[in-house]
Order: C-alpha cells, then sequence, then structure tokens
C-alpha cells in the first residue's frame, strides 16, 4: 500500500482519537491538523519527499506552536535552529486478525467504549484505578491504534495486549482490516514482536511557543 495512503489514514484516525478537526489537505500527500493546543497549534504531517523539500516546508511552516511529522530518515532531515526535534519515530501496520484477548490478571477488569469513531479500552485495577488503556480512530478499513499506555505499577501482566486485542476485535466488527500506529524506538521492538512491520521511519519536530 502506498505511503500516501498510510499517512492520510493514520491522520484522521489520530483526529478521532485526539477529538480534533479532520486534516485538511494541502496537496501532493501533504496534510495539516489544527490540534489548537497551547505549544501544539498545527500538525503537518508529510510525505517521503526529498530531503530538500521537506526542508524548505518546514522553514515555511515554522512558528510557534508548529508541529511536523515526515515521512524520512530523521538524520536526513535538515532544520532550523528553531526546530526542536523528537526521538524517531515509525509507521507501523499490520492485519488486523481474529484472536481472542489474553485473560486478564486476577483482580482487573476491562470496559471498551466507543464514540462515533473513536474506540476506547480501559483496563481498570482492582479498587477502580486505571492501569491500562488504548484508543483506536476508525477510518474506513484502517484503524489507527493511540495512546496504548500501562500504569508503571501495572505493567508485565500483558493489560496493554488485551487491550489491544479487545480494540482489535472492535475495530474488525467495524469493517476494518488493517492496524496502524506510529511506535518509538522501544514500542517498535515491541510491536514487531507481535507481527507488526515498520513501513518508513518518521522525523519529528516542534517550534516551542512562550509560555
Amino acid at each position: 500500500m502506498k505511503l500516501d495512503t498510510l499517512l492520510a489514514a493514520w491522520g484522521r484516525g489520530w483526529s478521532a482519537t485526539r477529538g480534533t478537526p479532520a486534516p485538511e489537505a494541502l496537496g501532493d500527500g501533504a496534510w495539516r491538523i489544527a490540534v489548537g493546543l497551547p505549544g501544539h497549534r498545527v500538525r503537518d504531517l508529510l510525505p517521503d519527499w526529498p530531503a530538500a523539500r521537506l526542508q524548505a516546508w518546514a522553514a515555511a511552516a515554522e512558528r510557534p506552536g508548529a508541529w511536523v511529522k515526515a515521512l524520512i530518515d530523521p538524520a536526513a532531515l535538515v532544520l532550523a535552529p528553531a526546530w526542536q526535534r523528537h526521538a524517531p519515530e515509525y509507521l507501523m501496520s499490520a492485519a488486523l486478525q481474529d484472536a481472542a484477548a489474553p485473560p486478564l490478571a486476577a483482580g482487573y477488569r476491562a470496559e471498551l467504549r466507543q464514540q462515533g469513531d473513536k474506540l476506547e479500552c480501559r483496563v481498570l485495577a482492582a479498587d477502580g484505578e486505571p492501569a491500562a488503556r488504548a484508543l483506536v480512530g476508525l477510518t474506513g478499513r484502517h484503524a489507527i491504534f493511540d495512546q496504548v499506555v500501562t500504569e508503571a505499577a501495572h505493567r508485565r501482566l500483558g493489560l496493554g495486549r488485551h487491550a489491544m486485542a479487545r480494540l482489535t476485535e472492535a475495530a474488525r466488527a467495524c469493517g476494518a482490516d488493517t492496524g496502524l500506529l506510529v511506535a518509538t524506538e522501544e514500542g517498535r521492538a515491541l510491536y514487531t514482536a507481535l507481527g507488526w512491520q515498520v513501513d518508513s521511519p518518521m522525523a519529528a519536530a516542534s517550534v516551542a511557543e512562550a509560555a
């Protein structure tokens, strides 16, 4: 599948999970999301253009609160000093498979909710405190996994894997057959072990906004 298609689907799903307006098409595979948060006003999603074109785009987009994510090796992206580089990321995908969610450890329970194109699975400890959480944004055949987090005191119990499996089942019921996510370096190893593939490295950077 073309990277432009994956990037567009990821942007739409990310917008669904974060509650922002849908991405605006800027042409040639580029998209802009009006995030509207302090320090994160807009987010530009850029395809695998040549490094020089990406550099020129970043120069034109440079303003406080601007973010850029580009499908390029971070080492190849040259940016002006105003841009703060983020850790390398990876756009990853996987075919969604039917599989039963692994059982939860004793004392935990899971809640699955849907609001429009947003799915959320929360895993709660026996005392009702949040232990793990994951979101999915639905966009056609794609399910975009986002904010997969397990609290430190509840790690290594398979809670995140349970949440993802429950979301996979729900996404398939909604017609999705392909999962997408953006992973950190640490996350890439985890998701690769779970059968996900890396489609592209991703460079991320932002311009700080004065308090």
